[in-house]
C-alpha cells in the first residue's frame, strides 16, 4: 500500500512538472520551441535516454525469454546450464557502459535545461527519473492488475 502511494505521488509530481513547465507553457512546448535550450545537448541527452532504455528493455526481455525457453523445453542435458549461464565480465561491461551513458545523459540534459530553470533543473531531472523508475514495473507488466488492486485497497 505504501509503495503504491509513493509511486502514485512520483507520477503525479512528474505530470505536474510536464504540465506546468515554466508557468507559461508546458514542458513539451519548451523542449520543442524555446530558443534558450541548447539543441545539440538536448538531442544528445534524449538519444542517451533512448539508448539506455533500449538496453534495459533488451536485457529484461532477453532474460525472461531465456527462462521461458528453459522451462518450456525442460532441458535436462549437460548443455542446459550453459544456456542460462551469464558471463559476469560481459554483464559488468554492459553495466559500466549503461552507467556511463546515464551520467553523460544527465549532464547533457542538465546543460540543455540550465538556461531555463537554473538550479531547479537538477531537481526536475531527478524527479522525472524517479517517476519513470516508479512507473517502469507497471509498464513492463512486472506488476499485474490484481497486485495493483490489492495494493490499492
Amino acid at each position: 500500500m505504501k509503495e503504491a502511494i509513493e509511486d502514485l505521488l512520483w507520477v503525479v509530481f512528474a505530470i505536474f512538472i510536464i504540465y506546468l513547465g515554466d508557468r507559461q507553457t508546458n514542458l513539451v512546448s519548451i523542449l520543442l520551441w524555446d530558443p534558450r535550450i541548447d539543441r545539440t545537448a538536448l538531442l544528445l541527452g534524449l538519444s542517451g535516454v533512448s539508448l539506455n532504455v533500449g538496453f534495459i528493455l533488451y536485457s529484461t526481455f532477453l532474460s525472461t525469454y531465456r527462462l521461458k525457453f528453459h522451462k518450456e523445453n525442460e532441458l535436462s542435458n549437460i548443455e542446459a546450464p550453459t544456456l542460462l549461464e551469464e558471463k559476469p565480465e560481459f554483464s559488468l561491461k554492459i553495466t559500466r557502459f549503461l552507467l556511463l551513458i546515464g551520467i553523460s545523459t544527465f549532464c547533457m540534459l542538465l546543460y540543455a535545461l540550465w538556461p531555463i530553470w537554473r538550479f531547479l533543473s537538477i531537481l526536475l531531472l531527478l524527479s522525472l527519473l524517479m517517476s519513470s523508475t516508479a512507473m517502469s514495473p507497471y509498464l513492463l507488466g512486472a506488476v499485474t492488475k490484481a497486485q495493483i488492486l490489492i495494493l490499492a485497497f
